[in-house]
């Protein structure tokens, strides 16, 4: 339900660049490049490279697959779109994206990688310095009904509490349920057309 309010945002804001941090099988990729078809995309996931000492870290419950098949996939569905992929854990390579493309580089973020409360808010800082003015960023893994003791370890509740102007920040409607009891959302991020990184 709450994947929804992703494409429906992709579709008003027609972005020129959408990043991904979690592509997964490449599916969600897919339904972005739909809704804004000339659009460049970029996702980062570590792909094959995830075991299971990175799910336990990143409380990662999902299947893993190869860059290539992810790659293929995505282009077999938009073969006039340009499409890159990185490999590896975004502590390092969103850093070195960073470093390579400048500042301001999508117009459109989407943040649903690692699920523990460090990885997104390093995610987070990386995201800053890579959203345009007047961009967007939307977080998954915003969790109700859940106890403190687990919203200590993953999710983007803590960060988002401490988020306020100039962000505007909204936490979407759309809820999914969680195996074992609570909900999951989506919250959305505008930076303002006026918004500077340091």
């Amino acid at each position: 339900m709450r994947y929804k309010q992703l494409i429906e945002q992709a579709a008003i804001l027609q972005p020129r660049v959408i990043i991904e941090i979690g592509t997964w099988n490449g599916e969600r990729a897919v339904q972005l490049l739909r809704a804004a078809p000339r659009a460049s995309y970029i996702g980062f996931d570590l792909f094959d490279t995830a075991d299971e000492d990175s799910d336990k870290r990143e409380f990662n419950v999902k299947s893993h697959y190869t860059m290539r098949a992810v790659y293929q996939h995505i282009l077999q569905a938009h073969p006039r779109c340009h499409i890159k992929l990185i490999k590896g854990d975004t502590n390092v390579t969103f850093t070195h994206y960073n470093i390579i493309s400048g500042k301001g580089s999508a117009d459109l973020i989407f943040i649903d990688g690692g699920h523990s409360v460090k990885t997104i808010a390093k995610d987070w800082e990386n995201t800053l310095s890579a959203i345009r003015p007047g961009g967007i960023i939307i977080l998954d893994d915003y969790y109700e009904a859940m106890s403190p003791e687990t919203l200590e370890k993953i999710g983007c509740n803590k960060l988002v509490q401490s988020l306020g102007p100039p962000l505007e920040v909204n936490i979407l409607p759309l809820a999914d349920l969680v195996k074992g009891g609570g909900f999951v959302k989506m919250v959305k991020v505008k930076v303002p057309n006026d918004y500077r990184t340091n």
